[in-house]
């Protein structure tokens, strides 16, 4: 979906048929992350790769806002991708695409690996609609390894977001980690809504 060796036609096309199923199924998010499909060759010039990506995804948001879908484009750590490695990177590109349909995701988790800012977040507030979490050291489910998201949701609530906060992470125990996972992070976002602004 980025560089040199993007196939317009075919990206639209499965777009179109992933997004008429996201509808049928009753989604309202459809998640543009993909490190592999959005690598550019070694050598490649990111600002060209940036150029041509924005007209790719203002056609992708037209067909997203076909079937009442907002695609949340999602910055990634340079150890998956070589391109939108930030969250101000990938605020950039929504900010240029700017259709109602073509947002931005905070992966908190990528975020963190990355070593950005909770600031990133309130930065951009303007197109943020939806979020991503999980533990740094091994993409675990909150409350797992004990990790401190405080920072992260104070810069949520900062930004007045109002979205989804979506645990994308790992667990061999589903059981035992889901419901300490909601509460853990319920315990947080407790404790900062409690905080005086």
């Amino acid at each position: 979906i980025a560089g040199p060796a993007v196939d317009e036609n075919r990206v639209l096309s499965y777009a179109d048929t992933v997004l008429s199923r996201a509808k049928e199924a009753g989604l309202s998010f459809i998640i543009l992350g993909s490190g592999g499909a959005r690598r550019l060759p070694d050598g490649y010039d990111a600002v060209k790769a940036q150029a041509d990506f924005i007209p790719l995804c203002r056609k992708l948001a037209m067909v997203a806002g076909k079937y009442g879908i907002t695609i949340a484009l999602e910055s990634l750590q340079a150890a998956e991708t070589n391109f939108l490695v930030s969250l101000t990177s990938a605020a950039e590109v929504v900010r240029a695409v700017d259709h109602p349909n073509f947002k931005l995701n905070a992966d908190i988790f990528h975020m963190s690996r990355g070593g950005e800012s909770p600031q990133s977040i309130v930065d951009a507030a303007d197109v943020l609609a939806y979020c991503e979490i999980a533990e740094m050291q091994s993409r675990s489910l909150p409350g797992v390894k004990g990790d401190d998201f405080k920072p992260w949701l104070r810069a949520l609530r900062k930004a007045k977001y109002k979205g989804y906060i979506f645990i994308e992470g790992n667990t061999n125990n589903p059981r035992n980690d889901m419901p300490l996972s909601f509460e853990y992070l319920t315990r947080q976002l407790e404790e900062v809504y409690a905080e005086k602004k």
